[in-house]
């Protein structure tokens, strides 16, 4: 399995599955023949009642916990981090919260239902464009990690934010294609309709239109956004000659570029320091993030459509890992 696949599974970042694969499963010791550092019970208690009571400390990574908590100067970074996993604590990248209704299952199981139908061979979804955008910023919660202890289940701590502060990055996926990408500049301001036909529907249109010429028709997915569905940009993306796909609301898991943003963010967390990032140094790895994509993994993705549609019908329209 590779580490892109565990990290999918886990929730964990590369730099984590690399340290856990090649790490020993037995406690080690120093040259001297200690063993790691630990925490006494008294500094557990008071980890614990930390966590407990105070949100940020989750939030933030060990080698500054050890700083904001008192009494714990006498360990040093590494120590520190040892004693955490013995202790059993991890790092966690905080999920979504989704909360789907009744209805939206509803909407989801219909959706899977009729496009299973429609497309239900792999090679059916590479004429579908994918789009999305996502935010990458240049702090050490930019994946929003928390500290979680084993026992503890990490969606029970999925309403703890923090505002996002970097860029905004849109793409369009289709077939084993990047067809087209968009840095949203700090001037434009927010995303309404006006902005969103007159910044991103040309990239879409252009794509479109090439494929047009090859004699290839292609579909245009986005998701229910206002900014996507108001009737004024339904209606200018019909009259350019865009065809839609009508999209299930709260429905990141079908979407195959969720995965295309997990992978950047993971290469640009194994190649840059991410909070040594200056807003332009950042603006560069995202792009180059982008460029390093696999396009035969793009494809896999497309690919992978038939067997998400059926994972959502066998699970009655309730969300599914992805």
């Amino acid at each position: 399995m590779s580490y892109e696949a565990i990290c999918k599974a886990t929730g964990a970042s590369i730099k984590q599955i690399q340290y856990a694969l090649t790490t020993p499963l037995t406690p080690r010791t120093d040259r001297r023949g200690r063993k790691p550092s630990q925490f006494t019970d008294e500094e557990k208690h008071r980890i614990a009642r930390a966590f407990s009571d105070d949100p940020i400390a989750r939030k933030l990574k060990w080698e500054d916990l050890r700083w904001y908590l008192e009494g714990f100067d006498r360990f040093k970074d590494q120590a520190f981090i040892t004693a955490m996993r013995a202790a059993g604590y991890q790092r966690k990248v905080l999920p979504r919260r989704i909360k789907l209704t009744p209805a939206h299952m509803q909407a989801r199981l219909a959706f899977a239902r009729e496009q299973l139908a429609l497309w239900p061979r792999p090679e059916d979804w590479e004429k579908v464009a994918f789009s999305d955008e996502t935010w990458a910023t240049n702090s050490h919660m930019w994946k929003r990690w928390l500290t979680v202890h084993e026992v503890e289940d990490i969606e029970a701590w999925a309403s703890i934010r923090q505002k996002p502060h970097g860029w905004m990055f849109w793409a369009i996926i289709c077939g084993a294609v990047k067809a087209g990408s968009f840095v949203w500049e700090k001037e434009y301001g927010g995303i309404n309709s006006e902005k969103y036909q007159r910044y991103i529907v040309p990239i879409d249109y252009q794509f479109i239109m090439e494929k047009r010429e090859q004699g290839t028709s292609v579909v245009f997915q986005h998701d229910n956004a206002s900014s996507h569905v108001s009737n004024a940009t339904r209606a200018y993306m019909t009259g350019l000659g865009i065809e839609q796909l009508t999209w299930p609301a709260k429905s990141p898991d079908l979407n195959p570029i969720e995965n295309v943003w997990f992978w950047m963010k993971n290469w640009i967390e194994l190649n840059y320091d991410v909070e040594a990032l200056s807003k332009t140094a950042l603006r560069r790895a995202i792009l180059a993030a982008w460029e390093a994509v696999p396009r035969d993994w793009l494809l896999q993705l497309a690919h992978s459509m038939p067997g998400r549609l059926q994972k959502i019908i066998d699970a009655e329209g309730k969300l599914i890992p992805y």
